[in-house]
């Protein structure tokens, strides 16, 4: 999850009022009682802050499509020496393409862009460079590349990984515990604080006030004139209608050992788990641990029958002759290992959004398309 930045909200859209914030939380914010406005929701700012983070990607994006646009300038020269009149034609719409890419495609983070291509080329490899199809808001694969596609495409519904998991550390979480028992504070409610009516002379609004007892004594027909003015109130005492405000008391489980607390209820807020901590590596990285994984080269050892020791080729080339005679010559083979026994298999499977083309580039049911496209992730192709 992407944390988001208010300040960057707050800096940008309230910068002329009065506020403050620590760290990176929402409920950090102060908000200045002298604003005219009220505190901005957490919603509010979240979306802002997506609102800046896109207009920044749209910037870095159009950056390095000035660039690219910058590389290519030397086709635009009317003597550059190209082969015949259709490669010409391609630098040409490759430019239009660049200057038209803000348009054509959602960059996201990374540098990378999604767009929408075309299976009219064939399927796509890593790396692959796409151009515009003649499907307008299309690319599909072709040269000379406007960006290239970043994974493998075949334009199947879904794609299926395979990558090998092993368990690094498995650690014990205890049961957390806390005893909490409630008071009621207060109790909190409304009361009729008066009576009011209004009457409107030269569309000037006269308000007449009564009290509680005042009211009682009126007639039903003038007591319908006036209306009820409410007031909130708190109590320390017991009063019907009022709602009870309750107030906790937590104490943790070594407190509530040590004492005698027959009103306290227990509560659980992490049972008894283990946290497994996983090792991921691809299928490629698997290929790699096999059994020609050597981790002790072979060697040879001379070993010393009264001390029970053993010396390497260097310790031994110093001895006399006499001394060499207590050595006995082994030859400690090479010692490998194939850690794949310790990773198992695992799958994700990730599906595809694609569209259904007719020959005019008109979406369509899967049954009448004669083109399919998919959303693939792509990057600008390397200098």
């Amino acid at each position: 999850m992407t944390t988001v930045d208010f300040a960057a909200s707050l800096f940008k859209h309230y910068r002329n009022y009065l506020w403050s914030i620590t760290g990176t939380e929402y409920t950090k914010l102060v908000w200045s009682d002298e604003n005219i406005i009220p505190k901005p929701t957490e919603e509010d700012l979240t979306s802002k802050y997506n609102q800046i983070m896109a207009e920044k990607t749209f910037t870095q994006l159009r950056r390095r499509r000035d660039r690219a646009l910058t590389k290519t300038d030397k086709y635009t020269v009317t003597d550059w020496p190209h082969s015949n009149l259709n490669v010409q034609q391609d630098r040409f719409d490759q430019r239009q393409t660049l200057r038209d890419l803000p348009t054509l495609v959602s960059p996201i983070e990374d540098n990378l862009m999604n767009v929408w291509v075309t299976n009219q080329n064939g399927t796509l490899q890593s790396r692959d460079g796409l151009i515009a199809s003649n499907i307008s808001g299309y690319f599909t694969k072709g040269e000379p590349s406007v960006v290239t596609i970043k994974d493998a495409c075949d334009f199947s519904d879904s794609t299926t990984h395979t990558y090998y998991s092993n368990i690094v550390s498995v650690t014990q979480h205890d049961e957390l515990s806390y005893y909490t028992s409630n008071t009621i504070s207060h109790y909190a409610g409304n009361v009729i604080s008066h009576y009011s009516n209004v009457i409107v002379y030269d569309d000037v609004n006269v308000y007449t006030n009564v009290e509680i007892g005042e009211y009682s004594n009126l007639e039903a027909g003038t007591q319908s004139d006036y209306t009820a003015v409410m007031k909130s109130n708190t109590s320390t005492i017991e009063i019907e209608g009022y709602t009870p405000v309750l107030i906790y008391s937590n104490i943790s489980s070594d407190q509530y050992v040590a004492n005698v607390h027959t009103d306290y209820v227990k509560v659980v807020t992490t049972p008894i788990s283990n946290v497994v901590e996983y090792s991921n590596i691809t299928a490629t990285k698997y290929g790699n641990l096999n059994s020609n994984l050597i981790v002790t080269p072979a060697y040879t050892s001379f070993y010393h029958e009264v001390s029970n020791t053993s010396i390497r080729v260097e310790a031994y080339a110093a001895l006399t002759p006499d001394q060499r005679t207590e050595y006995t010559v082994q030859s400690v083979p090479v010692i490998t290992s194939n850690l794949q026994s310790f990773y198992t298999p695992q799958t994700n499977t990730n599906v595809h959004e694609l569209r259904y083309l007719d020959g005019s580039g008109v979406l369509t049911d899967q049954a009448n398309a004669v083109w399919t496209a998919r959303q693939v992730e792509c990057t600008f192709p390397s200098p």
